[in-house]
């Protein structure tokens, strides 16, 4: 039983390290969402936020994507109460993520979706990659 007390730890870990090598691998492109629709999709810029986070630069962590700051917070956190779990067998991490799991994701998605709203409808200025000249949000939002 070892090995499921420790699974919520080895998944929080597993998806930081994919996130890290996917991020920083030497094949830079535009993600499916910027290449069907040209507009940044709503995570952009959360890797290069998260980077910028890393290096203690929080200036550019803001700039790059706001949602940054909670994010990278309750991902501590998780992990945290994942350690908790592993090291004790108490649920800490599975009895919370059970019970608020659903809604916290769902809340993580509308605060995307905002700061998207925001950043590519209101004040494109703000948007960390530019739509493409010519694309469907191009088209659309004239």
């Amino acid at each position: 039983m070892p090995r499921t007390r420790w699974s919520p730890v080895l998944w929080l870990l597993g998806v930081a390290l994919v996130s890290a090598l996917l991020a920083w691998s030497p094949i830079h492109g535009d993600c499916g969402f910027k290449v069907a629709t040209g507009a940044p999709c709503p995570g952009c810029g959360m890797t290069r936020a998260a980077g910028a986070l890393a290096t203690g630069d929080l200036a550019a962590a803001w700039r790059w994507h706001p949602l940054v700051f909670p994010f990278a917070a309750a991902y501590a956190l998780l992990l945290a109460a994942a350690l908790h779990e592993g090291m004790t067998g108490r649920p800490t991490f599975r009895g919370p993520a059970d019970r608020h799991g659903l809604r916290a994701a769902l809340a993580g998605a509308l605060l995307l979706g905002a700061v998207w709203v925001a950043r590519v409808l209101v004040h494109p200025e703000w948007s960390p990659d530019p739509i493409r000249p010519g694309s469907l949000a191009s088209k659309v939002l004239r």
